[in-house]
């Protein structure tokens, strides 16, 4: 970077970083919007509501111009039914990402291997990051999981808000009679597979008992997509320091959440600096190159921050990181370096 630009002011400097440098978020339900409402992810939209509640936070257009390189797209479906017909939400969100990768490649495609990677960052496009949020959604049938990554997908979130056969869930149904339980014998199968096959395993939602094991069996990076921390404020969906010093030794990111409930507990009352405290949180414990953004936009979050409308916002975390007195150089991890060298220490 420049002298000059060394010399700017933390809003001119974040948005030459934006411009510059690699930007990553790891857990946005666009997917999701398409699935249940036909939500366009090529169409500019706009939340026009106080503090941007639920959805209408990510597209294409706002994804450019946030200087996105790295989307990471949750893929989700329902906890109970016939495990085919749950499976095909799984399917129809991917193909409905293949389609919007098709037809305009020059400017967005699926992130598959380590040199796709490379050339999407070097022309500046992007990314599409898609994982499978929760191991219901495969029954317990790896052939699920392998047709999925047929389709792009890269990263597997092990638990969502059920437990399922292969772990427990922090919340949700089934929650209070597993509380203890680590992964399943499938469980141990699963999260073996996953590394053979190059996938990223997220460790949000799952219970702490789960969560451990997972760290303590991995001998590659593990990720927490979208988490708070219960280090600055204490809730069933943050993680605790013992759980962030588990992710940092194993190399791995965690992505801060952006939900009001999660990160100080006032809905109508949450700045970006209380987003930021958590990211600080985690330089404190692990260091710079463990924290990374997970914003959960899309996902039906109550609230955001504010000031916060959707991913065009982005830059503004970077600049409070900066005004916060975030070295530069940690902040290009921040916001997306530390990302892409989890997806390239993983990635085929």
């Amino acid at each position: 970077m420049s002298a000059a630009v060394q010399e700017a002011t933390p809003k001119e400097i974040a948005a030459a970083l934006h411009e510059q440098f690699p930007v990553a978020d790891l857990h946005i339900d666009t997917l999701l919007s398409h699935e249940l409402l036909g939500y366009d992810m090529l169409r500019r939209h706009q939340n026009k509501v106080p503090f941007a509640p639920l959805l209408f936070h990510a597209d294409l257009p706002r994804a450019r111009e946030a200087g996105l390189n790295i989307w990471g797209l949750g893929l989700v479906t329902w906890p109970m039914g016939d495990p085919i017909r749950l499976f095909k939400h799984i399917e129809r969100e991917l193909l409905y990402m293949n389609r919007v990768c098709a037809q305009y490649p020059e400017e967005i495609y699926v992130i598959t291997d380590k040199a796709s990677l490379a050339d999407g960052v070097a022309k500046n496009r992007v990314g599409c990051f898609a994982g499978i949020e929760g191991a219901h959604a495969i029954s317990g049938n790896l052939d699920r999981l392998r047709r999925s990554y047929d389709l792009g997908m890269r990263y597997f979130t092990m638990a969502h808000f059920s437990c399922n056969e292969a772990c427990a869930c922090a919340k949700g149904w089934g929650a209070k009679t597993r509380t203890n339980e680590g992964l399943t014998p499938f469980g141990r199968t699963l999260l073996d597979t996953l590394h053979k096959m190059s996938i990223v395993v997220d460790l949000s939602h799952i219970n702490k008992k789960g969560f451990m094991e997972c760290c303590e069996r991995s001998d590659r990076p593990v990720m927490v997509s979208h988490t708070g921390l219960s280090g600055v404020f204490p809730s069933w969906r943050n993680i605790d320091d013992e759980q962030v010093e588990a992710v940092a030794k194993n190399g791995g990111v965690i992505g801060v959440i952006f939900g009001p409930q999660f990160l100080n507990g006032a809905l109508f009352n949450c700045t970006i600096d209380d987003l930021v405290d958590h990211m600080l949180h985690v330089i404190r414990i692990a260091g710079a190159d463990h924290v990374a953004y997970g914003s959960d936009t899309d996902g039906w979050l109550a609230t955001m921050p504010k000031g916060f409308r959707g991913i065009e916002d982005l830059p503004l975390i970077t600049q409070r990181l900066l005004e916060r007195g975030v070295a530069v150089d940690d902040v290009k991890k921040i916001m997306g370096g530390n990302v892409e060298r989890l997806l390239n220490e993983i990635l085929a």
